[in-house]
């Protein structure tokens, strides 16, 4: 299947009441390790994007996450344990199913959304144009 760049026409987080529980618990469960909270924020936050109608890869996922931490490292001189690829990738795949179901393939898309996309694209495509004439 391949990987949609745009696919995301909406920035809105709906998440539903029946999937709040899991993630709360997988929140409190992937709390665990050696690495301090901010950190773990960190991992955590990345590992949802997964979850993203984009359909992220891992893979590309604990690639962005190691940029991140490597551009930090640069500008602040500290050195920064990375979570191991396996470890990652535990976190990642203990999410709540229903929750990434839900965000990667359920949600639905309204005419209005379809519209108010569009009139962004032309928008930023205008200003492209006219920046370059």
């Amino acid at each position: 299947m391949p990987q949609i760049e745009n696919a995301r026409l909406h920035s809105r987080c709906d998440i539903p009441d029946e999937c709040r529980d899991g993630l709360r618990l997988w929140f409190e469960e992937s709390s665990t390790g050696s690495f301090p909270s901010a950190e773990l924020e960190l991992h955590r936050a990345v590992a949802l994007v997964y979850a993203d109608p984009r359909r992220p890869s891992i893979r590309a996922l604990y690639k962005a996450l190691c940029e991140m931490l490597d551009c930090d490292e640069w500008l602040s001189g500290i050195v920064v344990k990375r979570p191991s690829y396996e470890a990652f990738r535990h976190l990642v795949l203990t999410l709540p199913p229903a929750f990434v179901d839900h965000m990667r393939y359920g949600q639905q898309i309204g005419t209005w959304e379809i519209i108010k996309a569009a009139e962004n694209t032309s928008a930023t495509i205008a200003s492209l144009t006219a920046s370059v004439q």
